[in-house]
């Protein structure tokens, strides 16, 4: 179970590695892992309406976090990620302006 210090650390990662992309996402135990199992076994399944089992939807509880913190944190990682500006220049000099928007705007609905 991570902690808020711990994502943070996960994100500093990313920045210093300096990938072209990265992906931020909550675990998501699917029914018939067993991650899923021991989840169900432990109590800490927050729903188990699967319509909320996405990469972006905490579904697990957390003693360090809420849900809600846990979303926010998410969000964070990708502002803090994609905003740069040395990233948003690299990716300018790479590809057309609209492109980088286009990709912009699609992390950031998706979040």
């Amino acid at each position: 179970m991570e902690k808020r210090t711990d994502i943070l650390k996960t994100l500093r990662f990313a920045i210093d590695l300096d990938p072209d992309y990265a992906q931020f996402s909550v675990l998501t135990p699917y029914p018939g892992t067993s991650i899923y199992e021991e989840a169900k076994r432990e109590d800490l399944l927050l729903t188990e309406n699967y319509d909320f089992y996405t990469a972006g939807k905490p579904v697990l509880k957390n003693l360090y976090m809420s849900p809600e913190e846990i979303a926010n944190l998410l969000k964070y990682c990708y502002v803090r990620f994609y905003l740069r500006p040395s990233f948003i220049i690299r990716e300018l000099k790479r590809r057309h302006f609209g492109v980088v928007l286009g990709v912009l705007k699609r992390i950031f609905t998706k979040t």
